[in-house]
């Protein structure tokens, strides 16, 4: 089942319980079903740009990459310093690229 598919199912499921679909009842309302049998539409899968732009708006992060992946056509080529090698730059201009993958709070 495709990630399209899914969200399907799942704004049917949303939109079928909401009062405003009760109120309307079935007729003409595209998600008025009742209950959880839903018809689900063959749907093709998102592209890679939609995915990415839904879970960005949706979560406030990407689930499926690494935010560094959407700039690759943009650091190719560029000089790669490891982070270990950092300290031979200092007193010389660097452009650093970076991602925040995770944080940890230490209880004390």
């Amino acid at each position: 089942m495709s990630r399209s598919q899914i969200m399907w199912i799942f704004l049917a499921h949303v939109r079928s319980h909401s009062t405003v679909v009760q109120q309307q009842g079935s007729s003409g309302h595209l998600f008025a079903f009742h209950g959880t049998d839903y018809p689900v539409p063959l749907l093709k899968a998102y592209d890679e740009r939609t995915q990415l732009l839904h879970e960005a708006e949706t979560l406030g992060f990407l689930i499926s990459t690494l935010p560094l992946i959407l700039y690759k056509t943009r650091l190719r080529g560029l000089q790669n310093i490891k982070a270990k090698d950092m300290r031979r730059y200092i007193g010389r201009n660097v452009t650093f690229g970076s991602a925040f993958l995770f944080q940890d709070e230490i209880a004390h």
